[in-house]
């Protein structure tokens, strides 16, 4: 069974990532806790069972981690370019494909891992966001219907997403409820579910988050 996940992610730049939080932390807290997030996503895909390719918004990025594999984005909008994406690794071979983004703090390998278990006996995956949206979204076959032709950034994708599996007939399995990380609102609820300060708020005029030093 060959099985890859597909790693949606921001190009690490000033003013053009996380620019909901930066309208409360600055462009530069926004991009530290950017990075922050992309290096939590890639730390927990090292315990998880597939191939991992990383797909940048507007070009590649080095990065350390042997045998992964870097594309950049291809499409007009959010889902042309993970149609291309899922579309590029099928065409590869891969029997099993999950794709993430970067932003979700609540995410774990186990999680993902049992994506892919699930996929085993249904044919799609989805992992529903606390906004409406979703955080993973797995699948065995591709179809134009979950992806083209659809309204993105808003509280109904997961929903569009679940009926246009629901008129193909075919089987979903639905994973936890997770909350991304788009807001200073939704850091600070994710820091009191958890009790995990990644950042440490510095209430100064520059407003900036710094990273928790837990060593």
């Amino acid at each position: 069974m060959k099985k890859a996940v597909i790693v949606f992610q921001k190009n690490r730049i000033l003013g053009k990532v996380k620019t909901r939080l930066a309208d409360s932390i600055g462009d530069e807290a926004a991009l530290l806790c950017y990075s922050q997030m992309i290096e939590f996503t890639h730390q927990l895909l090292l315990k998880v069972d597939a191939e991992i390719h990383l797909f940048y918004a507007e070009f590649v990025e080095l990065t350390s981690i042997e045998n992964w594999q870097s594309h950049v984005q291809k499409g007009n909008d959010l889902g042309e370019r993970m149609h291309n994406a899922f579309k590029n690794l099928k065409s590869k071979g891969y029997d099993q494909v999950i794709i993430i983004g970067t932003d979700c703090l609540e995410l774990t390998s186990k999680i993902i891992n049992n994506a892919f278990t699930a996929l085993n006996s249904t044919d799609y995956v989805l992992g529903p966001a606390t906004d409406g949206g979703y955080y993973l979204l797995g699948l065995t076959e591709l179809s134009d219907l979950l992806f083209l032709n659809k309204e993105w950034s808003n509280s109904q994708v997961f929903q569009t997403t679940y009926e246009a599996i629901q008129q193909q007939n075919k089987t979903v399995f639905l994973l936890e409820k997770l909350s991304d990380i788009d807001t200073f609102e939704d850091l600070r609820a994710y820091q009191e579910k958890t009790g995990n300060i990644l950042f440490e708020q510095h209430i100064r005029s520059t407003n900036k988050i710094i990273p928790v030093n837990k060593s």
